[in-house]
């Protein structure tokens, strides 16, 4: 996500993480983006939105795996085993 067309990673990011993270909606993030002094067309948002996210789709892929991962592991500690080496007793 670096600089391509007339926007950096900043403004992209920004956009990115509002719309998915924030729920805003692409109306609200022209106005928003208006307001801050960012000129951008519909089409151009929508594109920044839904296309190149390959390294999403990556990122997303790898944490799937690393959580099956995990599980795997948790299923192999027998019932009744701390999870932590140290003693849980408190000391005096």
């Amino acid at each position: 996500m670096g600089y391509e067309g007339e926007f950096g990673p900043g403004v992209k990011a920004l956009v990115i993480s509002l719309y998915y993270g924030g729920n805003m909606t692409q109306g609200k993030l022209l106005e928003f983006l208006e307001d801050i002094g960012i000129s951008m067309s519909a089409g151009h948002l929508s594109n920044l939105l839904i296309k190149n996210h390959a390294d999403f789709e990556t990122e997303k892929n790898e944490i799937y795996l690393a959580g099956r991962f995990v599980q795997s592991l948790a299923a192999l500690r027998p019932i009744g085993v701390p999870v932590l080496a140290e003693s849980t007793t408190p000391r005096m």
